[in-house]
C-alpha cells in the first residue's frame, strides 16, 4: 500500500534530484541526470537506442580509467558524429572510484 503512494510521488522527487558521481555503481549511465542537466539517453538518442545495455550503470561503461561503451551492433557511418560528440562530452567528466555515488537535492 505504501509503495503505491510513494510511486505516485516519484516524478516530483526525481525532477528535483541529480546525482554526484562517485564510483558510478548506482547511477544509470543513459537514464539518470548525472552529467550536466540532461539525461544522456535523451541528449544522444541514437546512441542510446543501440546501446548493448540501456539500463547499465556508469561503472559498467568504464574499464579502469577509460570509457568503454558497448553497442549491440557495429556503428554505421552516419552514427559516428553522435558517438564522437558523446565521447567528447564524457572526456571532461570526473570520476572518483573510491567514493560512493550521492543524491543531490535541487539544481
Amino acid at each position: 500500500m505504501h509503495m503505491i503512494c510513494i510511486s505516485k510521488l516519484w516524478p516530483d522527487f526525481a525532477g528535483n534530484v541529480t546525482f554526484r558521481v562517485g564510483n558510478g555503481s548506482h547511477i544509470k549511465f543513459w537514464k539518470d541526470i548525472w552529467f550536466g542537466d540532461t539525461i544522456l539517453g535523451e541528449e544522444f538518442p541514437s546512441s542510446h537506442l543501440i546501446a548493448a545495455e540501456p539500463n547499465s550503470t556508469i561503472a559498467s561503461n568504464r574499464s579502469y580509467d577509460i570509457w568503454d561503451l558497448r553497442f549491440r551492433r557495429n556503428l554505421n557511418d552516419w552514427e559516428l558524429n553522435d558517438i564522437f560528440a558523446l565521447f567528447a562530452k564524457l572526456q571532461s567528466c570526473s570520476f572518483s572510484p573510491q567514493k560512493l555515488d550521492r543524491l543531490k537535492w535541487g539544481n
